[in-house]
């Protein structure tokens, strides 16, 4: 009987592990889909995008499910990925913002993908962009300025923070799902500037002054489909 026993916990102790490390990815993406809802009830409803969570630099995923990472080129890594039901199918869909895996020696771009969920386990890629994420060079003085991506229905929100000697800012760029056309298009703009009063004989006395808050809509930018939106096309100063 102990032999028995002995395998019998060997194969128990096993199946544990192995399904531990398969839920791993996704007990993350729970995570942070868990915070995005809670920033997002705190946030004005009809902004349909979750708030810049300032200073959460990200550092590139190790792992993904192969159902997944078939779709990341060669020389790639995952930098930060984000659930969502785009079409309202009740299959998730998925954004993964990708990065060479030398930015920091090349300054490259970032692409994000946005693939679409055609069962539980199967994806399509809906669309490619190589210029609407930040990269890691764009804004030195704060480092990386890409912040993340957040989910919120048929939307979708890339989350930048820059800064700059009298001034730091958040800008978070949203996207909109369009069912007739099988597309995303540019939804809103939002940049909030903290404008700094400096004090260079004490910098401990450095305080934010005032926030200025600046919105563009399509009806500042027109239509513009997330396939061709680079981030030079609404420039907010």
């Amino acid at each position: 009987m102990k032999p028995t026993l002995s395998i019998s916990f060997v194969i128990f102790s096993a199946l544990i592990i192995l399904s531990c490390e398969s839920n791993d990815f996704q007990n993350k993406e729970n995570t942070r889909d868990s915070i995005a809802r809670q920033s997002n009830e705190k946030y004005e409803k009809d902004d349909n995008v979750v708030p810049n969570q300032y200073h959460q630099h990200l550092e590139p995923i190790q792992s993904l499910p192969e159902n997944i990472a078939t779709f990341i080129p060669d020389g790639f890594v995952t930098l930060d990925t984000a659930f969502g039901d785009f079409n309202n199918d009740r299959i998730k869909d998925l954004v993964l913002v990708i990065c060479k895996a030398n930015e920091r020696d090349t300054c490259a771009e970032r692409p994000i993908l946005i693939l679409l969920g055609i069962d539980s386990n199967q994806y399509k890629l809906l669309a490619r962009n190589n210029n609407a994420v930040y990269k890691i060079c764009d804004n030195l003085m704060t480092g990386n300025p890409f912040m993340g991506i957040a989910v919120n229905k048929g939307y979708f929100s890339i989350e930048h923070y820059e800064g700059y000697r009298d001034s730091r800012d958040a800008r978070t760029i949203t996207f909109k799902y369009s069912k007739e056309t099988d597309k995303f298009y540019l939804y809103k703009v939002i940049l909030e500037r903290n404008i700094i009063n400096w004090d260079t004989n004490n910098p401990d006395d450095n305080v934010i002054e005032k926030v200025v808050k600046v919105v563009k809509t399509t009806k500042d930018f027109g239509s513009i489909p997330f396939d061709d939106y680079h981030n030079n096309d609404v420039i907010i100063e």
